[in-house]
């Protein structure tokens, strides 16, 4: 799965500050078992922070969702 994902730490956080695109989303999302769907996303006033509840929910660090979605690890 990580290799297939391939997105970088930075985009991670990219993402969570909601400056990430579509792409990013779906593969994070995916990463995290989830869909993106409307029902299915906590609350929360933009996709990026709900990305991070998600990631907080699984007791995930930034640096773990990456390693998940195959992320490279650049420095910050």
């Amino acid at each position: 799965m990580a290799t297939a994902a391939g997105i970088a730490l930075p985009a991670i956080r990219k993402l969570e500050r909601d400056l990430g695109n579509l792409t990013t989303r779906t593969k994070a999302l995916n990463a995290l078992g989830w869909t993106l769907r409307g029902r299915n996303l906590p609350a929360g006033d933009s996709i990026g922070r709900q990305v991070a509840i998600l990631r907080k929910r699984q007791k995930l660090s930034q640096r773990s969702l990456a390693d998940m979605t195959g992320a490279q690890l650049l420095s910050p």
